[in-house]
């Protein structure tokens, strides 16, 4: 970075949390970007056996974002959305107990609360994950109960919404 001039510097943002790194760019005719971004690659900010890996483009950590025009959109990543089926909660009929069961229900709606870089990110993120939870067999009265904890707990009224949007 301290071998760049201003100018390139003012071409991109870059973001790092640990060992992850986001990078932006803004591509236009005034700068290589490409020549840019092989350079990155090359990079040696990490030591051997460590090196830059490519990640699904659109997610950094568990965030998914969308980049339209200049604003970032963003909410909980959810690698089911699209009808995957990679289970990470309890079946309700599952022998855990019911109070680990509805702390995993509510505090997953929490963080799809904090997550969420607008309200309708909130809202779609939330149905996405709730939509989860119905294919595990979670009855619509603990999911909208949960809503409605989400929402006395944050002062966040959409969560009152989307426990009526419910299917």
């Amino acid at each position: 970075m301290a071998s760049l001039s201003a100018q390139v510097k003012s071409k991109f943002r870059a973001k790092r949390y640990m060992d992850d790194i986001l990078l932006l760019m803004l591509k236009d005719e005034t700068w290589d970007h490409d020549r840019f971004y092989e350079d990155f690659q090359r990079s040696e900010c990490y030591m051997a056996p460590l090196k830059l890996e490519e990640a699904q483009e659109g997610t950094f950590l568990e965030t998914t974002f969308t980049v339209q025009g200049g604003h970032i959109r963003f909410r909980l990543k959810n690698v089911n959305e699209g009808g995957k089926n990679v289970w990470r909660y309890q079946a309700y009929d599952s022998y855990q107990p019911y109070t680990q069961k509805w702390s995993t229900l509510v505090a997953t709606l929490k963080k799809v609360a904090g997550m969420a870089g607008d309200e309708r990110e909130e809202f779609e993120s939330a149905l996405h994950k709730l939509r989860e939870f119905t294919q595990l067999g979670y009855p619509m009265r603990v999911r909208r109960r949960a809503c409605y904890k989400v929402r006395d707990d944050t002062g966040r009224m959409l969560w009152g919404e989307v426990a009526k949007t419910q299917w």
